[in-house]
Parts: structure tokens; sequence; C-alpha cells
């Protein structure tokens, strides 16, 4: 996974047994490219699924202790060079690769509400603020979506969310079935069905895997 401007990568890979995620700059590995180099930041438990802010100074990741069946908690932190300013958990037993907006403040991620609801949903949180919004919720901005939501995914200002979902209750006419793509604006709490067919009505098929560009969300079918 890179940073927006290509200087830095981050990794998840076993060490001793075990997942952790590395963080490295990239002009270090062409400039040694024969030197088993040392990563410029490297989580201190298990890490995995990392995903960097566009400078690359902000990190968010799956962490977990190495106690046995512990669950893991999305964290994000903050470096500079090869220290970290701080960390911060944001929120217990994440599901999925989070999405972090360009400056670093606003991570998405999949998760359920709680341990007992079998229901994904998809969440951002405000990670300077420490806020945590709901985000797949239906028109009344209180019900959470009636069907699993996934691949969330955050554009670079972090007012929008990508994302797909089963559920049939975020939008007033999604009648057909199917996994649909969802864009949700988070200052006017207004959320659309995006992956419509050209007259207008939900697409036929499953929608999958939304993505952003600098300025818009597109979506693979």
């Amino acid at each position: 996974m890179f940073s927006a401007d290509g200087r830095h990568f981050a990794l998840s890979r076993i060490r001793t047994s075990l997942p952790v995620v590395e963080c490295y700059a990239t002009a270090d590995w062409f400039a040694n490219p024969q030197a088993a180099l040392a990563p410029r930041w490297a989580s201190a438990n298990i890490g995995r699924l990392p995903t960097l802010n566009a400078e690359g100074r902000r990190l968010a990741f799956f962490h977990a202790p190495t106690t046995p069946g512990a669950s893991y908690a999305l964290v994000v932190v903050e470096t500079a060079g090869n220290a970290i300013v701080w960390s911060k958990q944001v929120y217990q037993t994440p599901l999925a690769r989070p999405s972090l907006s360009a400056d670093g403040r606003s991570v998405a991620w999949t998760s359920p509400s709680s341990p007992s609801r079998a229901v994904n949903q998809v969440w951002r949180a405000d990670v300077d603020a420490g806020t945590i919004m709901l985000v797949s919720v239906a028109p009344d901005g209180i019900t959470e979506g009636n069907g699993n939501s996934k691949f969330a995914s955050l554009s670079a200002d972090g007012r929008y969310v990508a994302f797909a979902s089963l559920a049939d209750n975020l939008v007033a006419d999604d009648t057909n079935g199917a996994m649909d793509v969802f864009l949700r604006d988070l200052q006017t709490g207004r959320t659309l069905l995006v992956s419509r067919t050209p007259s207008g009505a939900p697409g036929g098929g499953w929608s999958l895997r939304p993505f952003f560009s600098a300025r818009a969300a597109a979506s693979s079918s």
C-alpha cells in the first residue's frame, strides 16, 4: 500500500511466525537495492491490512496483542521519520482494510455495531476529534442498514464515503435484492444509490468495490 505521493509504502508480513506491519521509504530501496533494509517503522505486536494517508505520515491498520485469541483493534498512528508521534485505538473488532482521507484525519472501516450483531456496517471516525458515525444508515439517520455492508472507501477530503451493501433500507427505491454501491455525503447526511442502469433503475446484478479518484466515486460491477 503506497502513500499518494509514492514516497512511502506499508506492508504486512510474517516475522517470527506472526504478521506485523512495516512502513518503508520508497527511495531507501532504490538507494540500496541489495541491502536488507530495516523499516522506518514497525508495529510492536501483531498487525495487518495497513493503509497510508497521502503523504505517508499517518497509518491505519489492524492491531492485536500476542495473547492467544485476542481480537483486533483499528489503530491509527502518526509518525515523524522513524518515530511515533502518537497512536490511537479507534475501534474494536474491525473487518476489511480501512480507508484514510488524504490528511489522515478521517478513517472508514467495516464492522458489526456490536459482537452480538451479525450484520456488518460501515463506520467513519474523525481521529483528531475522537468521534465515530454510522455511514450505512437509513434515511432517518439512526436505523442501521439491514444487510451486510463492505468495501468502504473515503474521498480525499473525507467528506464522502462510497461502499457496497446488501441493505435495502438505505434509500427508498432499492428493490433489486442485490449488493449495490452507495455514496454518502457526510456533511449533508444524504445517501445515493449510484450503481444504476441508464434508465435510473437499481442495477440488475451485484456491484462491488467502489473507489475514488481525486474528486469522484466509481465502482466495478
